[in-house]
C-alpha cells in the first residue's frame, strides 16, 4: 500500500523527468558508495536516519520520496528539469554560484565540472538504451528480467540483538534480509528511542 502511494504522488514528476530524459534510474537506483556524499543535503533536509547501523539513503521507498522531493524543489528554483537534475548531481549551491558567476541558467550554456556536465547527456543515453534495447545489441530473455516480489511488512520498535536470528524466525535467512532492506547496515539494530521501522520480509517471487 505504500509503495503504491507513494507511486500515485511522485511518479508523475518521476515520468515527467523521463519524458524529456534528465532522470534514468536515480531515485530508484540503489545508492553507490561515490554517490552518498551527494545525498547527505537529502538526509538533513528530509531527515533520512544515517547511523552505523541504519542508513535510509539505501530505503528505497524513503530515499526515492526525497529524491523526488529535491527534484521538484530544484524544478521550482531553477526553472528546468535539466537543471533540477544538474543540481542533484553537483548540488543546489554549487549550481547556483555558477549561475551567479557566468550569468547564464541555462544548463547546456554553463561550463560545469566534467561529472555534472556529463550527467544529463548520460541519461539521454540511459534512457534511449531502456526505451529501445534491441537497438543497441541489449537482447534480454524474459527469465532474465527482474520479477515483482511479495512482501509482508513488520513493524519492529525494539532492538533486534541479532538480525540473522530474526531472519530465521521470518522463515527467511540472512542474506535475503539484506537483500530487501538493505538500509540494515549491520548485524543488529539497536532502538534504544522505541522507533518503529518497517522490515521488508518475502513471501513469494524471490530467490532463495
Amino acid at each position: 500500500m505504500e509503495t503504491k502511494r507513494l507511486g500515485k504522488v511522485w511518479l508523475p514528476i518521476i515520468l515527467a523527468l523521463i519524458i524529456v530524459g534528465v532522470i534514468g534510474g536515480v531515485a530508484f537506483a540503489k545508492v553507490k558508495e561515490n554517490e552518498l556524499a551527494k545525498q547527505e543535503q537529502l538526509r538533513i533536509e528530509k531527515g533520512l536516519e544515517v547511523r552505523e547501523q541504519v542508513d535510509e539513503r539505501y530505503h528505497l521507498e524513503k530515499s526515492t520520496q526525497a529524491a523526488c522531493e529535491y527534484l521538484k524543489r530544484a524544478k521550482e528554483k531553477f526553472g528546468s528539469w535539466t537543471m533540477a537534475a544538474a543540481s542533484y548531481n553537483g548540488g543546489m549551491s554549487g549550481l547556483q554560484k555558477q549561475i551567479e558567476f557566468q550569468k547564464s541558467n541555462d544548463y547546456y550554456d554553463l561550463w560545469l565540472t566534467e561529472e555534472t556536465a556529463r550527467y544529463v547527456f548520460r541519461i539521454l543515453a540511459l534512457k534511449e538504451i531502456m526505451k529501445n534495447p534491441e537497438k543497441y545489441g541489449y537482447l534480454i530473455p524474459e527469465q532474465a528480467l527482474y520479477k515483482n516480489v511479495m512482501v509482508k511488512k513488520i513493524t519492529v520498535d525494539s532492538s533486534i540483538t541479532d538480525l540473522a536470528d530474526f531472519a530465521l524466525k521470518q522463515g527467511i535467512n540472512y542474506k535475503i534480509l539484506k537483500t530487501h532492506n538493505p538500509w540494515l547496515r549491520d548485524k543488529k539494530l539497536e532502538n534504544a528511542t522505541k522507533k518503529a521501522y518497517e522490515i521488508h520480509i518475502p513471501i513469494e517471487g524471490y530467490q532463495k
